[in-house]
This record gives structure tokens, C-alpha cells and sequence, in this order.
């Protein structure tokens, strides 16, 4: 296994080699692009393992480290989607022991991190470009292909609002999955295009999962957020009952 300290970053390692990857070029960008989205998150100590160690992406911010597991033609741009994804659980840190002891809102975090999944491929491309010599998919092409028919489930989002309803009560119960978390994700991603810092409220909702209303929830997401970000999060519950 080969590994190297990633620059302008406190003590982050990336790890890879467990596979036939490709030498990871794009890694180099990594804490200039995840300080963009999660302020001081290059202070943790933090070991990036890229390899078939375990059946999918995980974070374990407690431990410090993050398992990926890419390659294939995809493999830069499914690099920085899985980063993406894992780095907001990062950040978040929630409290997993007790999100799995009842059903609750974590489903919310699982969307949220697809969302920044899709931010941090806005970011490479906007700050790298593509080579067209690379014969992989662009950053900007992975995004789109992630947001297609095939990888989302339409449902009745307002339903979401309706306490007890089956979809509610089901993300509860199902919060990783992807096609239903993937559609919310594309519906409420405008919003945080427009305004990327937003997702940085997203470590305030770890506190607050136990809701088990989902207007209720966001409603006390927004008593904690800054005063710039409360009304992007009236946008996402407009944006949900709206379908």
C-alpha cells in the first residue's frame, strides 16, 4: 500500500495502492476544496484509505479515517464523489451509536452528503478543468450521470411533511437509501449551489435527529443556523412541498 501527506493539511494521509488504481493526481487539491465546504475540517487528523477494505464507503470520524473503495473508468471523478460524500459525515460527526438505536432523521445527513458529493465535483471542475487526454468521465459528466433517471426514485415529497406517512416513516427506517436520498438530493441541490455555505449548518443537525417530525426538524435546523442561511432553509421545505 502506497500513501502520501496530503499539502496544506495538518496531519492527512491518503492511502491507496490496495488495487490496480491509478496514481490519485487529484487528491493533491483535496484540503484547499474540503476547507471551501467545511471550515477547519484540515485541523482533525484525518487517513484516506482508497481499496477494496470493506463492502462500501464509510467514515469513522471518531478513528480519524475514511475507507473509499474506487476504480474503473470512473476513477478520478468517483474518487471525489466519495470523498465528498464521506468528508460531510466527517464533519458532521453524529453520534452513530444512537442513530442506530431508533429510527429517526439521519436520512436528511445521507442526502445532505450526496448533495455535497455533487459540490465537491462543481468544485474540481470549476477550480482543474478537464483533460480531455484522461480517458475518464469528467467531473462535470459524473455529476450529471449520478442525477439521471437510473440513479433516483421519485416519491411524493410532501408526504415528508405528514407525520406518520409511509415515505416518512420509511427514510426512518431505510436512511441509506441512495435512489430516494438521490432524488431529494437533486431536487434540493439548486439551493445549495446557489449558496454552498449552507452546508456548513450541516454539523448543528447531529444534535437534533431524534425529531420525529420532519417540518419540526427543520424548523429547529433553522433556529440554529446564521440569520444568511434561514431562508434557504424555508427554500428547502418550499422546494419539497412543491412536488
Amino acid at each position: 500500500m502506497y500513501r502520501y501527506q496530503l499539502e496544506k493539511a495538518n496531519d492527512w494521509f491518503y492511502f491507496y495502492g490496495v488495487d490496480d488504481n491509478h496514481y490519485p493526481h487529484n487528491m493533491q487539491q483535496l484540503p484547499e476544496v474540503a476547507e471551501t465546504f467545511f471550515p477547519e475540517i484540515t485541523k482533525q487528523p484525518l487517513k484516506i484509505v482508497n481499496g477494496k477494505l470493506v463492502n462500501s464507503p464509510m467514515a469513522f470520524p471518531d478513528n480519524g479515517i475514511i475507507f473509499l473503495n474506487t476504480a474503473g473508468s470512473t476513477y478520478y471523478s468517483q474518487t471525489i464523489y466519495q470523498i465528498g460524500h464521506e468528508l460531510c459525515h466527517f464533519y458532521i460527526n453524529a453520534n452513530m451509536v444512537d442513530v442506530h438505536l431508533r429510527p429517526n432523521m439521519f436520512w436528511f445527513e445521507e442526502t445532505l452528503c450526496e448533495i455535497s458529493s455533487h459540490l465537491f465535483l462543481d468544485e474540481y471542475m470549476k477550480r482543474l478543468g478537464w483533460d480531455n487526454k484522461v480517458q475518464s468521465m469528467p467531473y462535470d459528466s459524473y455529476s450529471q450521470f449520478l442525477l439521471s433517471e437510473q440513479f433516483i426514485q421519485p416519491f411524493n415529497t410532501k408526504a415528508l411533511f405528514l407525520a406518520y406517512s409511509q415515505e416518512i416513516e420509511y427514510l426512518k427506517n431505510h436512511s441509506t437509501d441512495r435512489l430516494k436520498n438521490s432524488y431529494v438530493a437533486k431536487i434540493l441541490l439548486p439551493i445549495f449551489r446557489q449558496l454552498p455555505s449552507l452546508l456548513q449548518e450541516a454539523r448543528k443537525l447531529r444534535n437534533i435527529y431524534s425529531i420525529s417530525d420532519f417540518e419540526t426538524f427543520l424548523n429547529a435546523w433553522a433556529d440554529c443556523v446564521s440569520q444568511e442561511h434561514k431562508s434557504a432553509i424555508r427554500e428547502i421545505k418550499e422546494n419539497l412541498l412543491l412536488l
